[in-house]
């Protein structure tokens, strides 16, 4: 079942010429925009998994590195959380991965456009912490 979440996120993509994909699963359903900023490219999927305008977002596998940077990614990740407060910079320390996540309110007034807007702010400020990323990865 597509999630009215899903549809109402999808339109407001499709309304900005944003090309997006919508995907139903068992128990949830996608919205899938891939996106390219001044310093990386990533995909974001924006999830639903009720009927209520529920919503959340992520960014899976933002940075991937060996396990001897970890302790520098968690450090770049927790500065990054300390400077915007709009997105959750998380180190998956058995996948070895920094992903990005925002939950958005349940039954968030037009979710469609708090969808977009918090796309683009993704976009900023993932291209003003991917470089603190990288400088622990290569110095």
């Amino acid at each position: 079942m597509i999630y009215p979440a899903t549809e109402a996120i999808q339109e407001a993509f499709l309304a900005h010429n944003l090309k997006c994909v919508a995907e139903e699963h068992e128990n949830e359903s996608l919205v899938i925009i891939g996106m390219t900023g001044q310093t990386t490219s990533f995909r974001v999927l924006f999830i639903s998994r009720s009927k209520e305008s529920d919503a959340a977002m992520r960014i899976y596998n933002l940075v991937r590195f060996t396990s001897d940077k970890q302790e520098a990614m968690i450090e770049a990740a927790n500065d990054c959380n300390a400077r915007y407060r709009f997105l959750r910079f998380t180190v998956d320390t058995n996948a070895n991965t920094v992903d990005v996540e925002y939950d958005f309110p349940l039954n968030q007034e037009d979710i469609g456009a708090a969808a977009f807007e918090m796309l683009m702010r993704a976009a900023i400020i993932i291209d003003k912490c991917y470089p603190e990323f990288m400088h622990c990865l290569y110095g």
